[in-house]
């Protein structure tokens, strides 16, 4: 049984953003291990280009939108409010940026992301014990990047994964799915 694809690469990318953080400039973006392989370019820090700032619009379960700020190496944070069907939500997340591929200004992104969220007091679903529900998410975006001009980008993609409620006494997994447009900035 193999490890799914986003534990490996965010288990490599943990050490390379830890590094990145010490101030050893001199010290290579990626674990020596890989820094002669094809891979090495897959698991390198994604510089924002002077574009520090992303803004999407969730289309799908949940719908939404959300602001993303790069904080350091391959990791950006992201905030946002969502509705899922009618229920409203607000969310945090960590999220690492990995470019798979880049050709004249076009690139593609696969984002892997885990995050918490709140939905309050409600009457719905499983979730009708009137009381506020917190819960945890994972997901990966996969986004297709497309440079404007310098200094903004285009993004299209979409977001799979599965929200869990932490203090339900019936904890079912909620999927997510949804379209996201948006702009990098």
């Amino acid at each position: 049984m193999h490890a799914p694809r986003w534990l490996v690469v965010v288990a490599l990318a943990v050490p390379a953003v830890a590094r990145a953080g010490t101030g050893e400039g001199a010290e290579p973006a990626v674990s020596p291990v890989l820094a002669d392989t094809p891979a090495a370019a897959m698991f390198a820090p994604v510089e924002p280009a002077g574009c520090p700032w992303r803004a999407d619009v969730l289309v799908g379960l949940p719908m939404g939108v959300r602001i993303q700020r790069h904080f350091l190496g391959p990791l950006w944070l992201e905030a946002g409010a969502s509705l899922y069907l009618v229920i409203p939500a607000a969310f945090g997340a960590a999220r690492f940026d990995i470019k798979v591929s880049e050709v004249d200004g076009e690139s593609f992104h696969v984002r892997p992301g885990a995050g918490l969220g709140v939905t309050p007091r409600n009457s719905i679903g499983t979730w009708d014990d009137d009381r506020t529900v917190l819960w945890a998410t994972g997901d990966v975006d996969f986004v297709w990047r497309h440079q404007w001009r310098k200094g903004l980008y285009g993004e299209f993609g979409f977001k799979l994964g599965v929200l869990f409620p932490t203090n339900g006494a019936d904890p079912i997994p909620i999927p997510r799915a949804a379209l996201l447009f948006g702009v990098q900035f």
